[in-house]
């Protein structure tokens, strides 16, 4: 608690931004990520990490996991099963993943019902990302600095 205290006040909080709201609707929350499949696109940087392992300890019935980064995602991996150990769903990364093709995409992740776009960047070309726009629910991320 001193430690969590010490960062609140680094950052100038007094307390968590979402903690009573993830509190108030955890029930709501695991039901809906339980019977939900995702596909997490820079899954292994800082906010990929922490959105992953948020998806993961409430057992989706699916959770790939794309990044450029190897070694990131090992670690990612590494500790999720020494954190929250296995889920009943397909948990699956990949890493170093050039996607060329908008079909080569779809047919790697198939029955996604939500994307969750950290790193645009990875992708060789953009193509794919139109073709999913029109079928996906996506949900890109951005970050000011």
């Amino acid at each position: 608690m001193v430690l969590k205290m010490e960062i609140l006040e680094l950052i100038g909080r007094n307390k968590e931004l979402f903690s009573y709201d993830l509190k108030q609707y955890e029930k709501e929350l695991f039901q809906i990520v339980s019977t939900s499949s995702f596909l997490v696109l820079g899954g292994a940087g800082s906010i990929g990490q922490a959105v992953t392992k948020e998806i993961f300890k409430r057992n989706p019935k699916k959770l790939h996991v794309v990044d450029i980064s190897e070694n990131n995602m090992v670690e990612l991996v590494r500790d999720i099963r020494s954190s929250f150990g296995y889920i009943d769903g397909d948990f699956a990364t990949f890493a170093n993943l050039a996607i060329e093709t908008s079909i080569c995409f779809e047919r790697l992740f198939t029955n996604i019902s939500m994307i969750l776009l950290l790193a645009p960047i990875i992708f060789s070309g953009f193509a794919a990302l139109s073709v999913l726009t029109q079928k996906y629910f996506l949900v890109p991320f951005s970050i000011d600095c």
